[in-house]
């Protein structure tokens, strides 16, 4: 039975291990636990030193499925204690913040004769989640004549995690891309709101980035923020953390662009599959010249042409969904371009 448990153990280390290893924006796994946790021993009162073969371990799953019938679980926790001898009693505890401990369940018996098991599984509350992850739980086990004494502790998780939308401008082509309304510079917003913990724990996002005008890249310790970018590409960095779990730092590229870059996108885009030649032509006439008064920083005559597409479009297309994926772009350039706000800096 050890042997087993010493290579699950083996094989719980292997995945943590994997854990740390991000390419890209880290992505919650499914499929493996969340947090892994080990109590080590120590005895209380009069109590002899605790035996070598005598341990705790826990596992958290955010979310965990159940077979019979099959269905999602949330929060689950289970944890096992390693005895080579029976006791008494076994339970886990949670420390308060007035420094006592407040019992949260009793532990159950199993194996023998050389080895023996105290383990629970059940369902965690939010809050408790949180204290699990802080340190805050403790095992306690009582053999009659001697008493032990172990944090469970955090030793490894997934987490936290980038959501998205993460990088966008205050005006954007299709949520994505930063539209400049002067063809210099665009305000840009670093948005770590959407991004996910899985103990309930507030994310702390920094961010470093060179910004336009700057000669030296910022950083800002905020989990919203906002600065000028010059049209092309940018590189931010990402470090995320929830105060217990810090995984390595993530490099995100975006693009500030043009409002001609953004109507030759829309030329690019166009359903000519779903067009009759006549409207194809009127359409790429109207949105070249477009670009081409964007291009030339005549920002009110561009603005005019896209307002005469959108009109054609009107009149020419009665399938609302096409219709709405042609006039969306145009509108958001117009507003980009029309009203953008001011250039601010606020974190400085």
């Amino acid at each position: 039975m050890m042997k087993r448990f010493l290579v699950f153990l083996g094989l719980m280390a292997l995945a943590l291990r994997g854990m740390g290893q991000v390419n890209g924006p880290p992505q919650h796994d499914p499929y493996s636990m969340d947090m892994l946790f080990n109590t080590t021993f120590s005895a209380l009162s009069n109590s002899p030193p605790p035996p070598n073969d005598f341990y705790g371990v826990g596992i958290y799953h955010h979310y965990s499925t159940a077979p019979y019938p099959l269905f999602i679980v949330t929060n689950s926790f289970e944890f096992t204690i390693v005895s080579p001898a029976p006791a008494q009693a076994a339970w886990i505890l949670e420390k308060q913040e007035d420094g006592s401990f407040m019992p949260i369940t009793n532990l159950n018996m199993a194996g023998g004769p050389d080895e023996y098991y105290f383990g629970q599984a059940w369902l965690l509350t939010t809050n408790q989640v949180r204290s699990l992850v802080t340190s805050n739980w403790y095992a306690e086990v009582d053999f009659g004549d001697s008493n032990y004494f172990g944090n469970i502790t955090p030793i490894g998780g997934q987490g936290p995690f980038i959501g998205y939308p993460i990088i966008y401008g205050v005006h954007s082509l299709w949520g994505v891309f930063p539209i400049s309304p002067d063809n210099r510079t665009a305000n840009v917003i670093f948005d770590g709101s959407h991004c996910e913990d899985e103990f309930y724990l507030p994310i702390q996002c920094v961010w470093t980035a060179q910004a336009a005008g700057s000669s030296v890249p910022f950083t800002v310790t905020n989990l919203m923020t906002t600065n000028t970018f010059t049209v092309g590409f940018h590189t931010v960095t990402i470090q995320l953390s929830d105060g217990v779990l810090r995984p390595p730092p993530v490099d995100i590229q975006f693009q500030v662009i043009t409002a001609g870059q953004a109507v030759g996108w829309i030329i690019r885009g166009l359903p000519v599959n779903q067009l009759s030649p006549k409207s194809q032509k009127i359409m790429t006439t109207l949105l070249s010249a477009a670009s081409a008064d964007f291009n030339q920083g005549q920002m009110a005559a561009g603005c005019a042409h896209l307002h005469a597409f959108e009109q054609i479009v009107k009149a020419l297309h009665s399938d609302s969904y096409t219709a709405s994926q042609l006039l969306q772009p145009a509108q958001q350039i117009i507003e980009a371009v029309k009203n953008p706000q001011p250039k601010k800096r606020p974190f400085r």
